[in-house]
């Protein structure tokens, strides 16, 4: 199954032909060159898993038909990863997203912080939801991670914290790295915060720390947003 395209299905049913989706097909029939009778797998982002053989294509207008040979259901993961970032500018935002869907986060919240440089929206989500299906068609993921609205960190910490056995927050302040209890970055469910570049007022920062997140300090340097996010979430799967 490995070797095998993935292709995003979201209407995933118990029929054995489907009809591929147009942005799908086009992926299939350019990127990977896939003709009829060669297989590939379909995905439903909710954990639905399908081996399928390519039956027929029609050129003009592009169309394709696969049929079903096996199912799989997988569970959703086990372990919560939680990401909680101020937004980067641009396509710094997709950068971020991707990685950390293939480091494994299944969830994502942009925080609106007082130094946010960047905000969310509708188009915003359009396009970070395709992200993700590439991503975890890249890395041959079941699941999609769940996508949250906006939100101020304190909010949405007040909000979240009682569901996390622990909150880790990317601070140049806090304890090294290195330091961390194994059994803290072990939780079964672990909510993990980033702030702007410009770093959290310090309202912010002492509001995080009350509620009882940890600070950890990821590196000596001033990283970026998108790099302090894949190294949280990389230190959290270690």
């Amino acid at each position: 199954m490995s070797k095998m395209p993935w292709l995003y299905c979201p209407t995933l049913v118990e029929h054995d032909q489907i009809e591929l989706p147009p942005a799908e097909l086009r992926h299939l029939v350019g990127s990977h060159r896939r003709r009829a009778g060669e297989s590939l797998v379909l995905f439903d982002g909710a954990g639905a898993i399908a081996v399928a053989e390519v039956r027929e294509l029609v050129r003009r207008p592009l169309r394709g038909w696969v049929e079903i040979v096996s199912r799989e259901i997988y569970p959703m993961p086990g372990r919560r990863i939680h990401l909680a970032s101020a937004l980067p500018k641009g396509e710094r935002q997709g950068l971020l997203l991707d990685l950390a869907t293939q480091f494994g986060i299944t969830d994502f919240t942009p925080l609106d912080c007082v130094r946010s440089v960047a905000r969310s929206g509708a188009v915003g989500y359009q396009r970070w939801q395709r992200i993700l299906i590439e991503s975890c068609k890249q890395c041959h993921r079941p699941w999609l991670p769940s996508l949250h609205a906006n939100c101020p960190p304190n909010t949405f910490l007040s909000r979240n914290i009682s569901s996390y056995g622990a909150v880790l927050l990317a601070d140049v302040n806090g304890q090294p790295s290195r330091e961390v209890d194994l059994d803290i970055i072990g939780a079964a469910s672990l909510l993990l915060i980033v702030g702007p570049e410009g770093g959290f007022t310090v309202a912010e920062r002492d509001s995080l720390l009350e509620s009882g997140a940890l600070p950890i300090c990821l590196a000596a340097t001033n990283l970026r947003i998108e790099a302090a996010a894949v190294a949280l979430v990389a230190m959290a799967v270690r």
